[in-house]
């Protein structure tokens, strides 16, 4: 965790992880935020991760502990939060017989993470983490959960190499549209007549917004940001309008209404942005798609290019 650059670890102290904890206590490079209900913890890591950029971390108990952070890590996934969940569960002689607070955690949060997984071995905590890490930081990102059973944590010694993050993952990097979309791309946009940048959480994430905003300084295009993400630009702007959707910007609604070309930057349109119908998008308007996660790429609305 150190070599990832958490400072951050939300939790509740519980007897299950007390090993864990119990070396943080001397450290000032890294802070355990205790809280009073798990379901805080997990809204709080969501927060913390959407504000600073940075992946934190989850450390609660076992069972009705970690079942409590379900509410928080659904917010994280749809959010696309790199939240990590260190889930301590019932011991590996006490599985699959209705111990004390046992119940198949890894199978609860599948729908909600990105990734949730189990060990059956300490020796494969450091891999699980580099692995839980990768997985929540590469791509669209998101939580995942590492669910570790209770009786590997006391007394555990691991032999390893500590490793910095570029050898086992690619970070949150910038990936490269193919050359002849991005060409055909740029020639829909300057041959636009009204142009409109709709930027969405993706230029948050990877830290976009001088693009977006000098992509409207060359082509004049207003810039519009998707519903609960007006921080994707510069407010200050004198090419941003406001945000679509519910209680949206007027001028913001009106610019993508009458747009010719929408350059739909890191954004899925999502029903909050654009009702999936043509109140805002005119069915006539041509969409250049940029987004980082091909599935989303002209699955709400058809598309004239993607990056």
């Amino acid at each position: 965790m150190q070599q990832e650059g958490v400072s951050k670890i939300f939790g509740i102290v519980g007897s299950s992880f007390l090993d864990i904890l119990d070396p943080l206590y001397d450290r000032n490079d890294m802070e355990f935020i205790g809280v009073r209900h798990e379901q805080g913890a997990a809204l709080m890591a969501d927060g913390y991760s959407r504000i600073s950029g940075e992946p934190s971390v989850c450390l609660v108990t076992n069972g009705p502990g970690v079942l409590n952070l379900t509410y928080g890590m659904a917010s994280a996934y749809v959010s696309h939060s790199p939240v990590v969940v260190l889930a301590p569960s019932a011991s590996r002689d006490h599985q699959n017989m209705d111990s004390t607070q046992e119940f198949d955690q890894v199978a609860l949060f599948e729908p909600i993470t990105k990734a949730s997984f189990s060990i059956n071995k300490i020796e494969r905590l450091p891999d699980a983490l580099r692995q839980a890490f990768r997985i929540a930081t590469s791509g669209k990102m998101g939580p995942v959960l590492v669910d570790i059973p209770r009786d590997l944590l006391p007394g555990a010694e691991i032999d390893l190499d500590i490793l910095a993050p570029s050898a086992y993952r690619t970070g949150q990097g910038h990936s490269r549209g193919d050359r002849q979309q991005v060409e055909a791309a740029a020639r829909e946009i300057m041959s636009a007549q009204r142009p409109v940048i709709v930027a969405g959480g993706g230029v948050e994430w990877s830290l976009a917004d001088a693009a977006v905003t000098r992509l409207a300084e060359l082509t004049g295009a207003p810039i519009v940001t998707s519903y609960g993400r007006a921080d994707a630009v510069p407010n200050d702007h004198p090419n941003y309008l406001g945000h679509l959707g519910r209680l949206g910007a007027e001028e913001a609604i009106d610019a993508v209404r009458h747009a010719d070309v929408i350059i739909a930057a890191g954004t899925r349109l999502g029903q909050s942005t654009t009702f999936f119908d043509h109140r805002f998008i005119s069915a006539d308007a041509r969409i250049v798609h940029i987004e980082i996660d091909p599935k989303e790429i002209g699955r709400i609305y058809p598309i004239d290019g993607r990056c």
